[in-house]
């Protein structure tokens, strides 16, 4: 019997959350417009499992079938769960943090910075290896991130979608983090 893959688990339940009442929702991303941290807990742990759109959810759990089954070779399956929350509760966390502090009041939902994260787990582990796009085009992960942080630099200057921006360079940081952490602790080549 075929084990079950936990990036299919993933998705499975972004999709099912995108069903969730407009009401509902309300109350599971990030508000910066809530002034107490405490108040927000469950927020850091449900925003990520939250999209807008059906373009939204779909190009999120694309990225995330093709990060989170190539980190699968890299990590054991349980962990990629524990990194998923981790790295969307730690971006979380801080873009609460910095928009507060700012003064702004915005949303964040998405599993888009989760994602960025292991972008860049995978940068910093093999930063040659391929991602195959379309099975036909390949770039390396480190030429991949590096277009991909800069579009997210370029949005950022003309203040499109600031704050996910922002989650996103969030995420990549915290996964360059924990791969550095891992490759040390592991002894990874």
């Amino acid at each position: 019997m075929k084990k079950f893959n936990l990036i299919w688990g993933i998705i499975i339940l972004n999709v099912l959350c995108y069903f969730i009442p407009e009401e509902t929702v309300k109350m599971l991303v990030i508000d910066t417009s809530e002034s107490s941290f405490s108040n927000m807990v469950m927020q850091f742990f449900t925003y990520m499992f939250i999209h807008h759109s059906v373009f939204h959810l779909v190009n999120n759990m694309i990225f995330l079938y093709v990060m989170g089954e190539t980190l699968l070779i890299y990590i054991e399956k349980y962990i990629i769960v524990w990194f998923y929350l981790q790295i969307g509760v730690v971006s979380g966390v801080l873009f609460y943090l910095l928009y507060t502090q700012l003064g702004v009041e915005t949303k964040l939902m998405g599993s888009s910075a989760v994602l960025f994260g292991f972008l860049g787990y995978l940068t910093y582990i093999v930063p040659n290896k391929k991602v195959y796009i379309l099975d036909k085009y390949s770039i390396k992960f480190l030429t991949f991130s590096i277009v991909m942080i800069f579009i997210c630099l370029i949005q950022m200057a003309f203040d499109y979608n600031f704050g996910g921006n922002m989650a996103h360079i969030f995420g990549y940081t915290i996964g360059l983090i924990l791969s550095a952490i891992t490759k040390h602790i592991y002894n990874l080549k």
